[in-house]
């Protein structure tokens, strides 16, 4: 290790970093923890359970379950559901409890995303339901799917979509998945602390009033200069990736001894039931990790090459922050649009599990077909490296 990396760590601000950290652990604890409070279960029995003891109780219910989603278990669903609201028993706890309770994942993750118009009432989407319509639940799935590109029918790309939702493994599988579930729906609302955490520590580190020592030296000659920008580039991705590390590994730990890790090999569709992703969960919240990685080091450059062109690190800092949320805001109103790959130059966008998995944009290049995501993630490579540089360049032209 360098000297000019070990001078940044032992420069390091730890004691605001640590304050910085359990500030974020605190507030993730406590929203966790409301989120555990709100876990609600009935057994069949009718008695209303709640916090861990509901999760248990979904466990054992589920596993009876488990396993493919075929349609004749669909049509078993709604049909029990049918026979409760006609006995007028829908608020009767016991007859919840053994009849709907169990399917509750079937019924709001699947059936209603892919039957549901959106003019109609809960209960009527569920009453309304024929056998005929469940028992082709995966060719009105594959409707729903390719529907949700807004691809024209007539065009080539319809077809691709087409051919994309055969070969996505059906039946699909389903098991008890609630922690992996919550995992990677508020993944990007977890990283982004994890960003802001890294603006804190990084934006500061090429500031003016903050050269010091070592590196007033090392700014005197053109090597010193190209060193010291090594140093600090090599300490601030290194500090980055550390944060991202620790931050999701504690997270990880909270939500698993929560919710536990089961369900890995569970149908990614239990989470977006009309993605084309041919994926499990498990895999599904890998690829979201490796992602937020290369998000966390984009992230952690951007701040830095702020950092060197403010120069001043109050102004580095609020700049930095901004960086962090003003993308976030702004995303939703150019979704599912062309410019949408160019948006993985923002590391928000690669963090966005409804980005990566709830939007069905596929582009052709001759015979290959590729995901928007595969545009996004060379962007966000490219943009390191013109960060890279344009840190360098900046570095070299600063005047003291």
């Amino acid at each position: 290790m360098d000297k000019l990396f070990l001078w940044e760590w032992k420069k390091t601000k730890k004691l605001t970093l640590c304050f910085t950290c359990l500030i974020f652990l605190f507030i993730m604890f406590m929203i966790i923890n409301v989120e555990t409070n709100r876990i609600s279960w009935t057994d069949s029995n009718g008695k209303s359970l709640s916090g861990k003891a509901a999760v248990e109780a979904k466990i054992a219910t589920v596993s009876k379950i488990e396993g493919k989603v075929a349609p004749e278990k669909l049509i078993n669903c709604v049909n029990e559901y049918k026979k409760v609201y006609k006995k007028g028993k829908i608020e009767d706890t016991k007859e919840y409890g053994k009849y709907i309770e169990p399917y509750q994942d079937y019924i709001y993750r699947m059936i209603l995303r892919i039957y549901d118009d959106g003019n109609s009432a809960f209960d009527q989407v569920l009453i309304n339901l024929s056998d005929n319509q469940l028992n082709n639940f995966y060719s009105n799935w594959s409707k729903a799917a390719i529907r949700e590109s807004g691809v024209n029918k007539n065009s080539k790309l319809h077809t691709t979509l087409e051919n994309k939702a055969k070969k996505v493994d059906k039946p699909f599988i389903y098991e008890y998945n609630d922690g992996l579930y919550y995992l990677i729906l508020q993944f990007k609302d977890i990283i982004m602390w994890v960003f802001i955490i890294i603006a804190i520590a990084l934006s500061s580190i090429f500031s003016k009033d903050d050269l010091r020592g070592l590196e007033e030296v090392s700014m005197s000659t053109k090597y010193g200069r190209e060193k010291l920008t090594v140093g600090k580039l090599k300490y601030g991705i290194f500090l980055s990736i550390i944060i991202y590390i620790l931050s999701l590994l504690v997270i990880n730990i909270v939500v698993g001894s929560i919710y536990t890790f089961k369900g890995g090999n569970a149908s990614i569709q239990l989470v977006y039931s009309r993605t084309l992703w041919n994926t499990s969960i498990g895999k599904g919240y890998l690829l979201l990790i490796l992602l937020g990685l290369l998000a966390t080091i984009t992230t952690a450059l951007f701040v830095m090459y702020i950092s060197v062109k403010s120069r001043k690190s109050k102004l580095s800092l609020l700049l930095s922050i901004g960086l962090t949320f003003i993308p976030n805001i702004f995303l939703t109103n150019i979704k599912n649009t062309f410019l949408t790959p160019i948006l993985g130059i923002i590391p928000v966008n690669l963090i966005d599990s409804s980005m990566v998995f709830g939007s069905n944009i596929f582009y052709e290049l001759g015979s290959f077909q590729f995901s928007y995501l595969i545009i996004s993630v060379i962007l966000s490579v490219v943009m390191i490296f013109v960060t890279i540089k344009g840190i360098k360049k900046e570095v070299m032209n600063y005047k003291l």
